[in-house]
């Protein structure tokens, strides 16, 4: 259930393509299967996926001007489970920061999960750009704690400036995957 801070989507189908075929996620694992996983796994999303009916928009993602909907794999309320390391999930609790006040709501804090990524407009997202998505929550969490004003880069344009600097970074430390991320997102 989708909180007051939470934004429920509906993908229409309709609206991805014109011949509704299945898009590019990623999805994103949890402490506990990252080590059979991996951290991000692409996945072909068909249209009868749970994300287009039960996704919730990451927050700070519908500012930046590439939307992503979330969708936790546990059907369980996170608050229903008895608490689990192996189901911390930091990487998706960052992709569900409030924008005002920096923290994710209680639900996407605790027994996440490994949850599915996609982009709203439907066009594919890479294991790259949801890294960088979630490296540029990480840096607005950074300007929080230091009493700076995240809001001022939460927009098309602060993205794109942290996503060029991101990229370049990862390049130059040899992160050859990054080669190809194409920007804009």
């Amino acid at each position: 259930m989708s909180t007051s801070q939470e934004k429920l989507v509906i993908i229409p189908t309709t609206e991805l393509n014109d011949s509704a075929q299945a898009v590019q996620g990623v999805v994103v694992a949890c402490d506990g299967e990252r080590g059979q996983f991996g951290v991000f796994s692409p996945v072909e999303l068909p249209p009868s996926h749970e994300i287009y009916q039960e996704g919730t928009i990451s927050p700070v993602s519908a500012l930046t001007g590439v939307p992503i909907a979330v969708w936790r794999h546990l059907q369980e309320s996170p608050f229903a489970i008895r608490h689990s390391a192996a189901l911390d999930n930091q990487i998706t609790t960052y992709l569900m920061i409030d924008p005002v006040t920096g923290f994710a709501p209680p639900s996407w804090q605790q027994n996440v999960g490994t949850v599915t990524v996609m982009r709203e407009d439907g066009k594919p997202l890479t294991p790259e750009a949801i890294e960088t998505i979630w490296m540029f929550c990480d840096s607005l969490l950074e300007d929080f704690s230091d009493g700076r004003q995240p809001q001022q880069r939460m927009n098309p344009e602060g993205f794109m400036e942290f996503c060029e600097s991101y990229k370049s970074r990862m390049v130059r430390d040899g992160r050859s995957d990054f080669s190809s991320l194409i920007l804009p997102l």
